[in-house]
């Protein structure tokens, strides 16, 4: 724009402004009179460092005040132009001084009594502000966050464990110990595929911008991700299934808890592939539809065939097993009830017709015993739950690379589909 156009924008901008709305806008070089006139504060950059921060006219004396002995700015120069000439070519030493004294930008610089001065000087500055950052905050509320996670994962396990109690070694209530497994199963699924559903759509907004920028690429931000999560998740997992484990009085055998919190455990960590793989794709008021969706195709497919498991054909099988709850679910009911567990307890008064005390009988009800057929072995459930993860974890790879392309069938193909989702 020539200078009367930035001039009337710049105007308009500052009228606005004025009527309570925040202005933020990037200048390059502005002339004196709309920097000294129009700007009400000021933060400037170079190479990523904040040199300065603070308002217009206290620009020149801290120049003056963190670069002494360097002649000052003259009283007839843009300090914009200036600032510029200090922190380039020969004088680039300049920014590591600035960057320092201003602390990067947790300093504010204003001048006393600014509205009457008419002159510049160095003795009215002032360096005021130690710390305004919002690293404090941020903190704070991701304290809260992993407080609230600890008290969900807490006391649902506490709640889900004295529910089912010490029925599960009850012969007799054999389908109890089936809605139980399910339970696990179910937890974990809602637990990590509605947080990223919710929250994942707002942090692509901000990858979109951030990786247009060239501050980082697509493939160390997803695996960051991706690893960043885990710690947090196994802890708060284990913590769960523990919980569990011990309240409900199972075996105290260490290869049948290990596969039982591997599988819980994949499956937290499958159902958050299904979670990023929506919260990529969709926005948060789609998402929120398409993920209770997703949830209940995914469960309609872990529970077919459950009481009729010998008469299900292969190509059933192979269609249920697309859902990673399908094998989390079997393969809790075979670390818990298979391998050669102990008998359970019958009831008294059903001692001598008691189906369920071999456990092996509801194994092979099932049509899960360990003879090499399609589900046999515990570690086919484990090997078929990470392997869906991985192709979640793809899918919502690719969904986010996808989305981060700018080409035009992209956008047409972004138009349409939400033109049919708002029709």
């Amino acid at each position: 724009m020539d200078s009367v156009a930035v001039r009337d924008c710049v105007s308009l901008l500052k009228m606005l402004a004025e009527h309570g709305r925040t202005v933020v806008a990037t200048l390059h070089q502005p002339t004196a009179s709309l920097f000294l006139g129009q700007v009400d504060h000021v933060y400037v950059l170079v190479r990523g460092q904040c040199i300065y921060q603070g308002t217009p006219r206290a620009l020149a004396p801290f120049l003056a005040y963190a670069l002494h002995p360097q002649p000052p700015c003259p009283i007839s120069h843009n300090p914009a132009d200036f600032v510029i000439e200090m922190t380039q070519g020969p004088f680039e030493p300049n920014v590591i001084a600035l960057t320092l004294e201003i602390l990067n930008g947790k300093r504010t610089c204003t001048m006393e009594g600014e509205d009457a001065t008419t002159a510049l000087s160095i003795s009215p500055i002032k360096v005021v502000g130690e710390d305004l950052t919002p690293e404090p905050r941020v903190k704070g509320r991701s304290k809260v966050g992993i407080y609230l996670q600890f008290a969900h994962y807490t006391f649902t396990g506490l709640i889900m464990a004295l529910i089912y109690g010490t029925h599960l070694n009850d012969a007799g209530q054999m389908f109890l110990s089936l809605k139980f497994c399910l339970g696990i199963t179910v937890f974990f699924t809602y637990t990590q595929i509605m947080v990223p559903v919710l929250v994942f759509p707002s942090e692509v907004a901000l990858l979109r911008r951030e990786h247009f920028n060239g501050w980082y690429g697509l493939k160390p931000y997803y695996a960051a991700l991706t690893v960043s999560r885990l710690p947090l998740q196994i802890i708060l997992g284990l913590l769960f299934l523990v919980l569990c484990y011990l309240i409900t009085d199972q075996p105290m055998e260490p290869a049948r808890f290990f596969y039982y919190c591997i599988l819980g455990l994949g499956t937290s960590v499958a159902a958050e592939g299904v979670g990023l793989a929506i919260g990529s794709l969709f926005s948060v008021l789609n998402g929120a539809a398409i993920g209770p969706m997703c949830m209940a195709m995914l469960l309609l497919f872990a529970i077919y065939g459950v009481d009729f498991a010998r008469q299900v054909g292969l190509p059933m099988k192979l269609l249920v097993h697309i859902s990673f709850m399908r094998p989390s679910f079997m393969g809790l009911i075979q670390a818990l009830y298979g391998h050669g567990r102990a008998k359970l307890q019958c009831p008294s008064g059903r001692r001598q017709f008691c189906i369920y005390k071999d456990p092996a009988t509801l194994i092979r009800y099932l049509d899960l015993e360990d003879d090499g057929n399609f589900l046999g072995g515990i570690w086919w459930p484990i090997f078929l739950l990470f392997f869906l993860c991985a192709i979640y974890r793809l899918i919502a790879f690719l969904a986010l690379k996808w989305r981060l392309s700018v080409s035009t069938p992209n956008i047409r193909l972004v138009y349409h589909v939400k033109k049919l989702f708002s029709s």
